[in-house]
C-alpha cells in the first residue's frame, strides 16, 4: 500500500478511494499510514474539514466498532506529526469546530487518559489545540476547548480529593473538617490531641 496515496486521498476528500484502501488493506493499515511529515489521514481530514468522511471512517455511534478498534483509535488520535501536532491541533488551527468536537468526543468515549492527553497535548511550539484556535481567531472553538479543559481539570482535582479522603479513612484518620475562628487556640489543641490519640 502506498501510504502517500492514502494520505492524499484523505486530503482531497476522496471517499470512494479511501474506502477501497480500507477494504483492501484494512482499517489498521489506513489509520497507521503516514506521509513524509508523519501526518495521518486524521490530520488531513481534520485540517481540511472533511467531517462527513471522518464520520464514515470512524463509526462513532457503533460501540462494537469503538471497542474493537479502541487501541488503534487511541494511537491515531494521540499521534503527533513531525511538528508534534495532533489532528486536533490541525482542526483547531483552521477553526473546524465540528471536527474538533468529534475528536474530543471520540477521545472521551475511549476512556482512560485519552481525553486528557489529547486535550492538553502541546505541539513543538508549546501550544495546545485551544491555543492554536485562539491564535487563529476561532473564539467559539476556544470557548469549547477551554470548557473541556476546565472540566477535565475539575474532574482530576475531584478525583485527587476523593483519593486523599479515602486514604485518610483507610488509615483510620479522623477526616472531620475543622472550622477555626480567631482565638480558638484551645479548640485547635483539643482537636490535635484527639487526632493523635
Amino acid at each position: 500500500m502506498d501510504q502517500e496515496e492514502v494520505i492524499f486521498a484523505a486530503r482531497l476528500n476522496e471517499r470512494e478511494e479511501l474506502e477501497d484502501f480500507i477494504n483492501e488493506y484494512g482499517l489498521d493499515a489506513v489509520l497507521n499510514a503516514r506521509d513524509e511529515r508523519s501526518n495521518s489521514i486524521l490530520h488531513m481530514l481534520s485540517a481540511n474539514n472533511h467531517y462527513e468522511l471522518l464520520k464514515a471512517v470512524i463509526k462513532f455511534e457503533d460501540d462494537a466498532f469503538i471497542e474493537k478498534y479502541s487501541s488503534l483509535l487511541e494511537n491515531t488520535l494521540l499521534h503527533q506529526n513531525e511538528s508534534k501536532s495532533t489532528a486536533l491541533h490541525w482542526a483547531s488551527t483552521n477553526g473546524n469546530k465540528e471536527v474538533a468536537i468529534f475528536l474530543c468526543d471520540l477521545s472521551k468515549k475511549l476512556k482512560g487518559e485519552v481525553e486528557h492527553k489529547l486535550t492538553f497535548s502541546t505541539n513543538q511550539s508549546g501550544q495546545s489545540a485551544a491555543s492554536e484556535a485562539e491564535r487563529g481567531g476561532h473564539d467559539d472553538l476556544v470557548v469549547e476547548l477551554l470548557a473541556r479543559m476546565d472540566a477535565l481539570d475539575n474532574g482530576t482535582q475531584k478525583q485527587e480529593n476523593e483519593k486523599e479522603e479515602s486514604q485518610g479513612d483507610a488509615n483510620g484518620e479522623d477526616t472531620e473538617d475543622v472550622v477555626l475562628k480567631v482565638g480558638d487556640t484551645n479548640e485547635i489543641t483539643n482537636k490535635v490531641d484527639e487526632i493523635n490519640l
